[in-house]
């Protein structure tokens, strides 16, 4: 409309005539629309009337009243000016930020005092030169024109006299009032440059005009990698925001295909304490990102970010040094649940005993994160599973394939659902294996499971309540979801939903919507025989079991770590060395029934919980002894140092030293006192060495410190990133519905876990297979899987039908269950 009202101004007859039928109806039109709209709006402007006036005004322009009234009608086309007003419409918040500023006192004296000097000096020297120099012809002009002359000589530098041959006091006056209106505006333009900062203040504490977006609060000076990855990740799946034409060809010549959808921006409005936005919002990426200042317990603060419209929020934890930090969190997520009590919240807790109270008081639709059990959990699967650190970098972050899903909400899918059901007949179901052939030959997607449950409609928002679902995850090892009647078996009638590994969500969306009305087909035979050759060469004593960990130092996340070790590795040893006296840590060693002073306890799972205490200095030292008969060490991120990445940084290096040293003490370790031919051996079997460190640049500084300190066949190295994680897994937890009970199952639960497969090294083999042939010999097996290990490269996810060498194949990365691993794969020795 803005572009069509700036044509109908053109000053060219010809181009009026043409178009002035066109015109009519398009302004017509949007009288009509803009009037309909204020009747049904309940909240108006009087401006919003007034606008329509002046619309139907111009409107009227455009009629033929010459030819109508038999009048000259050339004023009328006049009132097409007034349009120009609702251009100005467009800028009217800026517009009225301008005026509010200006108006203000100190603006108005400040303004008044320039506008006053000015004229007062254009008066006085009018004065002087009409009543001093009245004959004098470089004095021309009646008193106003003198005074104008003098305002010129204020106004502008290039308007001084060029001339020394006018009368003396002609040019002292002029290079005076030149000079001091240089001062004069210097000091203007000062004046204005404050209008401007406070114009752009008063910008900031507008409301932001987004629906349906996701609303971040927190300490966003620290969030940048959760707001990159954010924006990242739409950024990938860009190709939701355009309708392609296949939806729109496959909508209009069939009746049940659902109607085509854009998807939204990567909007998101973030809420911090600081005044100023965060320096990388202003990367041309981040243009849809919006940042305000403000309390998120606030009701005028959750205005401003549009708190009642936005479909998700993040409610980061506050910063480490804050007292009760979940006491803060908590606030904020009453304060929003008050004004929206429909949108999904994603919510950081420090302490675990403090989920329970989160889930109560957000209600349905509240996802509280456990940081520390989150870390604790990642500590301990890169633990178990050697090399997952780069298949977790890559399924968290938008650089790679990703965990996707795709819920079945829309009222066509319901029927293409109801109508399979009346084919499979009651009880029917459908091969999970043959979804998963369709899905990665059709579509490049590994499917890794279904959602179950009774039938789901969107919400408000678009929201999908993924809280009434069970993720089924590899339904090929049991059938232990609810509703599943055999393994392998999808029941349709309680069928809601698929996840999987793609690149986009486009393909996982395109196979779950054509599953729904598609022949899956019959397998074919292919490179089966290939495959099955590679599965019977896995052999799982390649990798040696941990069963024997050191902990250094305590962290927040060293309780959920030895919960997990103990729930996944029977009879698992875990030895923690302590130094200092921290009020969480002797909270725990209550709870696990340890003196402070240190001691033993049992574990679940028949394992063995040792406690060490040393001094500071000595941490390092005594870790190193410890770790001459363990198979792992970790470096836990020190909960109260003040720069907690370079304290662990500091006690890594003086452990390395220690190890290429020796130990140079004497004492008999305690804790493996049988395990002595273990020290002599500890060459033959690298140690791994994981540092858990806050910042993700650290670790890069770390591993270039260490240099060849340390040598690979000593120790093996790993460097994980809890802020990484927590924002990785944070992010997409809010894009992806439903993917925290998918983490939660892999990660906090015995059943099903991303696991490991190494397989034998045979130089006579040069066969190739197909990762399409390895998903189906692994299917008879009870396995997904997921990821190849290719002579030291990883593929996640690779196409089904793509030559793989055998030769170079080292380890399969596929979702299993752990405890059967010793029956399914027998041991090759």
């Amino acid at each position: 409309m803005a572009s069509l009202i700036v044509v109908s101004l053109l000053p060219y007859p010809e181009l009026e005539r043409l178009l002035r039928p066109w015109l009519l109806v398009a302004f017509g039109a949007e009288v009509v629309l803009r009037f309909t709209r204020l009747a049904i709006e309940k909240a108006k402007e009087r401006s919003d009337w007034l606008y329509l006036c002046i619309d139907v005004l111009a409107w009227t322009s455009f009629l033929p009243l010459e030819h109508l009234l038999g009048v000259d009608a050339t004023w009328v086309r006049g009132l097409r000016l007034v349009r120009l007003l609702v251009l100005i419409r467009f800028t009217r918040y800026l517009a009225q930020d301008v005026w509010r500023v200006l108006t203000r006192r100190e603006q108005l004296q400040q303004l008044g005092l320039v506008t006053t000097s000015v004229l007062a000096l254009s008066f006085f020297s009018a004065v002087v030169m009409n009543h001093i120099l009245p004959d004098d012809p470089t004095v021309q002009g009646s008193f106003w024109d003198q005074m104008w002359w003098s305002f010129r000589q204020v106004e502008s530098p290039d308007n001084l006299i060029a001339h020394l041959d006018a009368h003396p006091l002609v040019v002292i006056l002029s290079l005076g009032l030149t000079i001091t209106g240089i001062f004069v505006f210097s000091y203007l333009i000062g004046v204005g440059t404050t209008v401007v900062e406070l114009v752009l203040r008063a910008e900031r504490r507008r409301p932001v005009p987004y629906h349906g977006h996701t609303l971040v609060i927190g300490p966003m000076y620290e969030s940048e990698l959760l707001v990159r990855e954010f924006v990242r990740i739409h950024e990938k799946n860009r190709a939701l925001r355009r309708i392609s034409p296949a939806d729109l060809w496959r909508w209009l010549t069939h009746r049940h295909h659902p109607t085509p959808r854009r998807h939204a921006l990567p909007q998101m409005a973030l809420l911090g304490p600081e005044v100023e936005p965060p320096p990388y919002l202003y990367e041309p990426e981040m243009r849809w990102v919006v940042y305000r200042q403000g309390d998120g317990v606030e009701a005028e603060s959750l205005d401003l970010v549009g708190a009642t419209d936005s479909k998700r929020a993040i409610l980061l934890a506050p910063p480490s040094n804050a007292h009760d930090p979940d006491a803060i969190t908590l606030s904020r997520l009453s304060a929003i649940r008050t004004i929206n009590p429909d949108a999904h919240v994603f919510v950081e807790v420090t302490r675990s005993e403090n989920e329970g109270v989160v889930r109560a008081v957000g209600g349905v639709g509240t996802f509280p994160l456990d940081a520390s059990r989150l870390v604790g959990l990642f500590l301990c699967h890169h633990l178990l599973v050697p090399g997952v650190d780069r298949l977790f970098e890559e399924l968290l972050s938008a650089r790679g394939h990703e965990i996707y899903t795709h819920l079945y909400v829309d009222s066509w899918e319901h029927r293409a659902l109801d109508l399979r059901a009346s084919k499979e007949g009651t009880g029917g179901t459908v091969s999970f294996q043959a979804l998963q052939r369709f899905a990665q030959e059709r579509h490049h997607v590994t499917l890794l499971g279904v959602f179950l449950g009774d039938r789901i409609d969107r919400k408000q928002r678009d929201l999908i309540p993924v809280d009434l679902l069970d993720a089924w995850v590899n339904p090929l090892a049991a059938a232990e979801a609810e509703g599943a009647s055999a393994a392998g078996r999808i029941p349709v009638e309680r069928l809601q939903g698929i996840f999987g590994i793609a690149d986009t969500y486009v393909p996982l969306r395109a196979s779950g919507r054509e599953v729904l009305e598609s022949d899956l087909g019959a397998p074919t035979s292919g490179d089966l025989h290939a495959a099955k050759a590679v599965v019977d060469s896995i052999d799982r004593e390649v990798d040696p079991p941990m069963e024997r960990i050191v902990v250094v130092g305590y962290g927040h996340a060293l309780p959920a770590l030895v919960d997990a070790l103990a729930h996944f590795v029977p009879g698992v040893s875990v030895h923690v060395v302590l130094c200092g006296d921290s009020p969480d840590a002797a909270r725990w060693l209550r709870k696990c029934g340890i003196p402070k002073a240190g001691g033993r306890c049992a574990i679940e799972g028949g394992g063995t919980l040792a406690i060490e205490r040393c001094e500071r200095d000595e941490l390092s030292e005594v870790a190193a002894e410890r770790a001459a008969v363990a198979d792992a060490a970790v470096f836990l991120a020190d909960a109260g140092a003040t720069d907690s990445d370079a304290t662990v940084s500091m006690r890594v290096l003086r452990f390395a030293n220690a190890l290429r040293r020796g130990s140079e003490k004497t004492t008999e370790i305690e804790l493996w006192p049988d395990d002595r031919e273990r020290a002599q051996d500890r060459t033959a079997m690298p140690l791994r060495l994981l540092v858990e460190l806050d910042s993700r640049h650290r670790g890069a500084q770390l591993e270039g410190h260490l240099g060849g300190g340390m040598s690979q066949a000593e120790t093996e190295l790993v460097l994980v990133s809890t802020d990484q994680i927590k924002n990785y897994f944070m992010v997409h937890s809010a894009f992806v519905p439903g993917v925290t009970s998918i983490y939660e199952r892999l990660l906090g639960s015995r059943g099903q876990e991303i696991v490991r497969l190494p397989v034998a090294w045979l130089p006579d083999s040069h066969e190739s297979f197909t990762f399409g042939g390895l998903r189906a010999a692994l299917a008879g097996r009870g396995c997904i899987p997921i990821a190849l290990s290719l002579d030291g490269e990883l593929l996640v996810n690779p196409p089904c039908a793509r030559p793989l060498k055998r030769a170079d194949l080292e380890a399969i990365y596929a979702v299993a269950d752990m405890d059967s691993l010793d029956e399914i794969f027998p041991a090759q020795s």
